[in-house]
């Protein structure tokens, strides 16, 4: 650890976070946090004097900033280096904020100061950002069930700290399934066709247990390079299926010890009493209160317009897949055979594989091509930053500057390791806030799970992490690079869920250009940048399968969006999994092409809907990507580093936070309204 004051002193970030937490004292520490809010905030009510934007909204903003301040760095350490000491203390420290937060929105005279300050002049004399702090924070209030009675108000209170606790319970519950696995191999011969880095990671795994050979988990790289690459059927067999039953009561490595069913269950009980509390019909229905949407209809019409657009492609895809599987002496196609043979199809028919690439994805490289596409993009400096403390040596940190100017600061979490959530990630730690008081820039935790290079190589990436590591910085950059200096609007608060992937799934498409891959690209060995003859094959096999891909998106966001809009309150305990079960295989008899194993549980690991943000949003995905293909289709036009274009996107919708509507200001980006034309295009769903 290092002192960072001078740092502070000099680069002007604001509070930086500290993870030299007390983990003996930390709840202690937050109870005295909350107890001092809870006065502050009484003041503020009590007060006689008029209301005013500076008197009642910014000494909020200033709490809320210092118990995100507080609690960003614990809630962090959770998701990348889990302790026991840690989750001894992170539920009673999660129903402790999930009580105060419910005492602060159900707080009926600090909603009624809203209200006065909304009916007064002093309303009036407001810019437009601070008039829609204000309303929103009226929303909220009502939608945090403001209105409810003394009895209703207290049933709230227990439900969302129970809603807390039971989250975590299914974040704790998929990390420690997952972590149970481990398959020891001895002989390489049993790993043919594996690519050597991640081989390389595996017999480096297993000399860290003092074993010869190599072993095997389900971290995400080593699982992923079995079911495509590996040639032992047997092994990917097994994989398969240790995937598919994560956290369930078939899961074999942990006899069924971390079985999230009845979580799920509680989960879904618990979100639908608080719905109702609120006078919603369904859980759903609450959810589009917050987001673009505006009706459930529109989104299963979504959904379901896109199946229709999408499934005979997936259809073909999978004809294709199994009569090339057959050519190549397999008659029964499985679940752990589609990724092997789509891989062995993709060679022949474009003389590529996607372990091609990675020798030119080393990732010096790939961060510096990263750090230029942003500079050429938007006028902006990344520069490393050493002396700042971090929860781990892979943590590299970098200023994010503009004009000379520091506007932010941001921490990459990149590897995989023991202790760490799989997947990826961007997390805030405080957004922008400035006052006449001081300023705050916006910090955030930018978090992958890439395999490391092991004895001294770097890391090599796929070019399916490249385009992870993209979609992150995207949302990095959404929250880093806003203008808007009301923290309750500034970056990605506000933003609605569904338009929340739409920077994210934009900067995807630097990883497909040849004028920015020149800049990403460059051999291990060599230097070289990624030869043209190999992009353009790299290009054509670009939407090979997509059809199949699609589909598993859509089956995944009607699953979601069905669960929580279908879904009703269980007689007894087991009819809710019952009903999440009837409504899946109502799901894949509409949706899905590709047999489904009958031990399949991925529901019980799916921590975007369960133990994430995505409550009936998993669609998100796909609805932001309508406008994410619209916007590039504007640089593809201009040019990809049109650097007017990219402060115009700035200016537009990226650095304005939830500061305006949210289809307005894409709108008034593209200069029209949205279309579908670009999405169906770049994915060649157009006939």
């Amino acid at each position: 650890m290092v002192d960072n004051t001078a740092l502070k002193q000099d680069l002007s970030f604001g509070f930086q976070p500290n993870f030299a937490i007390n983990f003996s004292g930390f709840k202690q520490e937050l109870q005295d946090k909350i107890q001092s809010d809870l006065q502050t905030i009484d003041n503020i009510v009590g007060s006689k004097n008029p209301r005013t934007y500076e008197n009642l909204v910014l000494p909020l903003a200033r709490l809320d900033h210092g118990l995100n301040h507080l609690f960003s760095p614990l809630s962090h350490l959770q998701g990348v280096q889990s302790s026991d000491e840690l989750r001894a203390i992170y539920p009673d420290c999660l129903q402790m904020l999930s009580d105060f937060g419910n005492r602060v929105s159900q707080n009926k005279d600090l909603y009624q100061a809203y209200v006065d300050l909304k009916n007064s002049d002093e309303y009036k004399k407001l810019n437009d950002v601070k008039k829609r702090v204000v309303d929103l924070a009226i929303r909220d209030f009502e939608l945090a069930g403001v209105g409810l009675s003394g009895a209703d108000k207290e049933t709230y209170r227990e439900l969302s700290a129970k809603l807390a606790e039971l989250t975590n319970r299914f974040s704790d519950n998929v990390l420690d399934s997952t972590e149970s696995f481990g398959w020891h191999i001895e002989n390489v011969e049993d790993l043919k066709g594996m690519p050597e880095s991640i081989l390389n990671l595996c017999a480096h795994a297993a000399r860290s247990k003092e074993k010869t050979g190599y072993w095997l988990s389900l971290d995400f790289p080593v699982y992923h390079a079995v079911v495509t690459y590996c040639e032992n059927r047997d092994l990917r067999e097994k994989l398969t299926i240790a995937w598919a039953t994560r956290a369930s009561e078939l899961d074999s490595a942990s006899n069924g010890k971390f079985d999230n069913s009845k979580t799920m269950e509680e989960i879904l009980n618990t979100r639908l009493a608080l719905a109702k509390l609120l006078g919603y019909n369904s859980i759903a229905e609450k959810s589009l209160a917050k987001k673009m949407a505006q009706k459930t209809t529109d989104v299963i019409s979504f959904l379901e317009d896109l199946v229709a657009r999408v499934k005979p492609s997936a259809e073909k895809d999978l004809a294709d897949l199994r009569e090339f599987a057959k050519s190549q002496g397999l008659d029964d196609l499985k679940p752990w055979d589609i990724a092997f043979y789509s891989e062995r199809y993709k060679q022949k028919l474009f003389d590529f594989s996607a372990e091609y690439l990675r020798p030119y994805f080393t990732l010096p490289k790939v961060m510096n091509g990263l750090f230029e596409v942003c500079e050429r993009l938007f006028g902006v400096e990344f520069k490393p930053l050493d002396a700042v403390e971090t929860w781990h040596d892979d943590v590299q940190v970098y200023g994010l500057y503009r004009d000379s100017k520091p506007v932010g600061l941001v921490y990459f979490d990149l590897f995989a390791r023991d202790k760490k959530r799989s997947g990826a990630w961007m997390a805030d730690h405080l957004g922008r806030f400035k006052s006449e008081e001081f300023e705050q820039l916006p910090i955030c935790f930018l978090t992958c799970n890439f395999a490391p290079g092991v004895d001294g190589q770097p890391s090599l990436l796929t070019h399916d992490e490249l385009t992870t590591l993209f979609h992150e910085t995207g949302h990095g950059l959404h929250h880093l690079l806003t203008e808007i200096d009301e923290p309750d609007v500034s970056g990605l608060n506000q933003v609605p869920w569904d338009v929340v992937e739409l920077p994210s799934q934009w900067l995807e498409h630097w990883c497909w250009q040849p004028e920015s891959l020149a800049k990403i690209s460059g051999h291990v060995e060599t230097g070289e940048p990624l030869p043209e003859e190999l992009l353009n094959k790299a290009i054509a096999a670009k939407n090979f399968q997509v059809g199949l891909f699609l589909l598993r998106q859509l089956e995944f966001g009607l699953f979601d969006f069905k669960l929580h809009n279908n879904y009703q309150e269980p007689n007894k305990v087991g009819d809710g999994m019952a009903q999440l079960n009837q409504i899946l295989q109502s799901v894949r008899e509409q949706v899905t092409v590709v047999p489904v194993l009958p031990e399949n549980r991925f529901a019980n690991s799916f921590s975007h809907i369960f133990a994430g943000g995505y409550t009936a949003g998993y669609y998100s995905y796909l609805w932001a990507e309508v406008l994410a293909d619209d916007v590039f289709a504007q640089f593809d036009e201009k040019g990809i580093f049109n650097a007017e274009l990219g402060q115009k996107f700035i200016s537009d919708f990226l650095g304005q936070g939830g500061s305006r509507e949210a289809t307005a200001m894409v709108e008034k980006f593209l200069g029209r309204e949205v279309s579908l034309d670009s999405f169906l295009n770049y994915h060649q769903l157009i006939n």
